[in-house]
């Protein structure tokens, strides 16, 4: 008679969960909201006592700038968070090293947004506040989400 044997999951494998869903929602929320008063506050230090816009590219016409909306910074700030998040579950579905390969992933995303503004027409005093807010944003989001990990799912 021979005796088979099934193979046994352990607790490290790919498809296990090691990020507790809710410390994830709560980390989303953190980060996002981190960066968008971080944002605003750069937003609204630089348009309130200099009395200057952010202007930007227009979307339609080339050429013409149109003043950076508050609406803008907000958007900018939370769908990020919301995205990274998704990013994080997937890579803690099927990675057995889900925060590391997110802090890479995210430095390297983080780098490559620094780049839209410096390829844009822009005056340096709109460029430098625009990369400090894509910092900001990077920067904020990365740590909630990476920090979230220190919460095993039992």
């Amino acid at each position: 008679m021979t005796a088979t044997t099934t193979p046994v999951l352990s607790s490290t494998a790919p498809s296990t969960l090691r990020i507790a869903p809710s410390r994830l929602a709560i980390a989303t929320f953190a980060g996002g909201f981190i960066a968008l008063a971080l944002n605003l506050l750069i937003f609204f230090v630089v348009q309130g006592p200099f009395g200057s816009a952010l202007l930007i590219p227009g979307p339609t016409q080339a050429g013409t700038e149109t003043p950076l909306a508050a609406g803008m910074v907000i958007a900018a700030s939370i769908v990020p968070a919301i995205g990274a998040a998704f990013l994080l579950m997937l890579l803690d579905r099927f990675t057995s090293r889900p925060i590391r390969i997110f802090q890479l992933t995210a430095l390297v995303v983080g780098l490559l947004s620094l780049g839209g503004p410096l390829a844009l027409p822009l005056s340096w005093a709109v460029r430098l506040p625009l990369e400090a807010m894509h910092v900001c944003t990077a920067a904020a989001i990365t740590l909630c989400l990476s920090r979230s990990g220190s919460a095993k799912v039992a």
